[in-house]
């Protein structure tokens, strides 16, 4: 899994409470988690601004069957700014791992109304995906997190919040895997 604090977990979450952990603790896989908060296709943290998605993308084991990347912190950046970092994000996870199915989940918002830039965001994901032929999913299209139930801070989901995700995840990921 390539993402951020939404992969990785928050304050918001009980340990061990966040969806790769509760995936691999209910089906029989394995999990390369190379998720950093802070981190987009666009978008490092700022310890790193140059630790992006692509970069963490290369370093996908050559073995996987499926590469998720989920994303929300390109916020700030344009439509043209992230579909070239996402379509290079695609084309760095293809090389590392030539055989896996790429899901793309992204950009999340964590209430029903999410700015323009969100949106814009979204566009350029979309576009680097369908070039790359990765199945899509776009959970603010979907009102995945409408519920203000699902996150206390308006950034991070909490554990309602990760059951969500994992229950909208599941059947893409299922169905990747042959599960």
């Amino acid at each position: 899994m390539v993402g951020n604090a939404f992969t990785t977990g928050s304050r918001q979450n009980s340990i061990g409470h966040v969806r790769v952990e509760l995936l691999a603790a209910e089906e029989p896989i394995d999990v390369q988690e190379l998720a950093v908060g802070g981190t987009g296709y666009a978008v490092g943290p700022a310890a790193d601004p140059d630790d992006t998605f692509a970069t963490r993308a290369a370093s996908v084991d050559p073995a996987a069957d499926a590469v998720l990347l989920l994303s929300r912190n390109d916020i700030p950046s344009t439509e043209e700014d992230v579909y070239a970092a996402a379509t290079a994000a695609f084309a760095a996870a293809r090389t590392a791992a030539p055989d896996a199915a790429l899901v793309v989940v992204g950009p999340s918002w964590m209430n029903a109304t999410p700015p323009p830039e969100v949106l814009t965001a979204a566009a350029g994901v979309r576009r680097a995906a369908t070039e790359a032929g990765a199945g899509r999913v776009d959970p603010v299209q979907a009102a995945w997190f409408a519920d203000p139930a699902l996150f206390d801070d308006d950034v991070h989901p909490n554990d309602a919040g990760q059951e969500v995700l994992l229950e909208r995840l599941r059947p893409r990921i299922e169905d990747v895997l042959d599960l």
